[in-house]
Parts: C-alpha cells; structure tokens; sequence
C-alpha cells in the first residue's frame, strides 16, 4: 500500500510540476480545467452508484469545465499560429 501511494504521489508531482512549466497562460489553464472536469465527472459517477441525488451537480460542473478547458487549449493553440504567421509576415516585410 505505501508502495503504490508513492507512485500516486510522484505520478501526481510528475503532472503538476509539467502543467506549471508551460510557458502558455491560455494552455495551463485550459490542461488545468479539462483536469478538473475529469475529476468532477468521476466524482459524479461515484456518487451515482450511491444513489445520492446530488451526484447531478458535480456532473454538470464537470462538464462545463471540461468545455471551457478545451475552449481554452483550442485558443492558445490558435494565438500560437497567429503569432507565427505575424512573425513570418514582419520577417517578409524587413527583407
């Protein structure tokens, strides 16, 4: 059992310390809430097999951010190609 918290625990420090490395705002935030829907939604599906009606909640928060999480990596994905279209397009110009 202390062998397999160890792994959780280096799993876990592993993640997080990658996640706070990105250079990109847009993107750590987006990981970071897709990360945290995923965990509302297990959560929701753990409280569904206890038959608590408040399982509903977590599910629908989950899911909202999930979405906004993805919404967010798609964005910085998007900034990261129209900054590199401007660069090319300033590097044109000054030749």
């Amino acid at each position: 059992m202390k062998l397999v918290k160890c792994r959780i625990s280096f799993l876990c420090n592993f993640v997080f310390s990658r996640l706070n490395s990105m250079g990109n705002k847009y993107m750590r935030r987006g990981l970071w809430l897709i990360l945290i829907g995923i965990a509302f939604n297990f959560l929701g599906y753990y409280l569904m097999e206890g038959d608590e009606f408040k399982y509903g909640w977590a599910m629908v928060i989950g899911t909202v951010a999930f979405g906004a999480g993805f919404l967010f990596v798609i964005y910085s994905l998007m900034r990261k190609m129209d900054r590199k279209a401007i660069l090319k397009d300033r590097s044109e110009t000054e030749e």
